[in-house]
């Protein structure tokens, strides 16, 4: 739905633009992909996650070898019902954690997302009003854009800006 209105957004941008080229404002592209990745790791936003994720981890790894040491002992034991007990229960945590775990990386990792695209939409918007530009397509290989003459390329340049 959301690449359908940016379609037609464009189509609508594209249908305002004069016919000579010469007469067509400042135009260019940027690698959306790229320059999120290059934001992505030069801010070390990947250490960031894993480090607030380490907690859980360890939790996870003792938790796992606790019930390692319960299966063995289960194994060594004849029909200990208690063992057993403790060794379901200890799997049951063990699910509920990693469902933690799994819920709050996507919530740090979808945090993350949104304030890097916020800071490189005002990167790109400031970017292209200090230099004159009226309009600044952001390409990730949905389509949108097929061709563009790379003089057109701005992605270096965004890059650039964001590391000032």
């Amino acid at each position: 739905m959301k690449y359908v209105f940016g379609f037609i957004i464009i189509i609508l941008f594209g249908s305002c633009t004069r016919s000579s080229n010469k007469d067509k404002g400042k135009v260019g592209y940027i690698s959306r992909n790229k320059v999120f990745e290059y934001y992505f790791k030069s801010r070390a936003m990947n250490d960031s996650i894993s480090i607030k994720m380490k907690r859980i981890d360890y939790e996870i790894d003792s938790l796992t070898v606790f019930i390692d040491s319960l299966r063995g002992t289960i194994q060594e034991s004849k029909n200990n019902s208690e063992l057993y007990k403790r060794y379901n229960e200890s799997l049951g945590k063990l699910e509920i954690l990693k469902s933690k775990a799994n819920k709050k990386y996507n919530t740090l990792r979808s945090h993350y997302n949104q304030t890097v695209w916020s800071i490189i939409n005002t990167s790109v918007q400031n970017y292209g009003k200090e230099n004159g530009f009226d309009m600044i397509y952001g390409v990730g290989g949905e389509g949108v854009i097929m061709y563009a003459d790379t003089s057109l390329n701005l992605t270096n340049k965004i890059i650039n800006y964001i590391k000032n």
